[in-house]
Formats: C-alpha cells, structure tokens, sequence
C-alpha cells in the first residue's frame, strides 16, 4: 500500500485539466496513495507540509525553480507529465520546442517524465542525453483517456 506517499496533482487550467487530474486521482487513490488536486498556488502551499511527495508538474518554467527546490528538499520527487508531444512531433522546429518545454538547467529536478506516445519517447531519448528508457514512461494521457468509451458516460 502507498499510503504514506501523497501525489500532488496541481491543475492551471480549470477547464481543460481538472476532469482530467480527478480521474488520475481516482486511480491513483484507488492503488492506495493519498492524492491532493489544486491550483499552482494552494499545491505550493501545501508542499512545506508534505514530506516524500511526488509532484506531478505539466512543466519545468523557471518560475517554478522555488516550489522544486521545496520539493527536493522535503524529499520529494517530481515528474513531468507531457501535454504538448502531440503537437511537437507534428512541428517543424521539434528540438528548440523540446528544448523550451524542458530547459536544461531545469533538468537537474526531474526524476521522471510521462509521455503519451512512442514516438516522443524515441525523439527525447535519441535526441537529448538526458533522458532515457528509465527516466521516460509511455502512460497516455487522462485527458484522451476520458473520451475512450468507458468514460463517456462521465459526460452525461
């Protein structure tokens, strides 16, 4: 059982995340762990009172460079759920997009990332040292997977 590790799952943007971020809490409390969905600000918060989180981030801007450092401290680890493969592997400029999405300097904080598709998985690991087979997972996406039909009636 996980239920000494909480999983916080911050939402940015209400109407496109939060359905999304409810049905990974379902699942994830349903394999035991203790789950906290918020906004950037509240999930900041309560951070200071949470030892060995995992923080489950949609990106790694500098600005948030503080609220990791709070992480790591507390030991914690951090993941990078990827919401933009789909459309990095459809741009023509992929690389300086990959490289924005994950600055290097930034790098140093992430444990894992999550992507939806084999096919960026491949384009970080043979394109970018830092990442590999065992810091990359394919795991979908729960913002797709609420369109799958056993999900639909969600919507009704």
């Amino acid at each position: 059982m996980n239920k000494e590790i909480t999983v916080v799952l911050p939402v940015e943007i209400k109407n496109r995340e939060f359905d999304s971020r409810l049905l990974l809490a379902y699942h994830l409390i349903k394999e035991g762990y203790k789950v906290i969905i918020g906004d950037r600000s509240g999930c900041s918060r309560e951070i200071n009172f949470i030892p060995n989180c995992i923080y489950l981030a949609k990106s790694l801007a500098y600005s948030q460079s503080g609220l990791f450092k709070k992480i790591k401290h507390n030991n914690g680890r951090i993941f990078i759920l990827c919401e933009e493969g789909g459309y990095v592997g459809r741009e023509k400029h992929k690389f300086s997009e990959i490289k924005s999405f994950y600055p290097k300097k930034m790098l140093h904080f992430v444990d894992s990332v999550f992507v939806y598709g084999k096919s960026f998985q491949n384009l970080l690991v043979e394109n970018f040292p830092e990442f590999n087979s065992k810091n990359t997972y394919i795991i979908g996406n729960s913002r797709f997977d609420l369109h799958k039909p056993k999900y639909l009636r969600y919507y009704s």
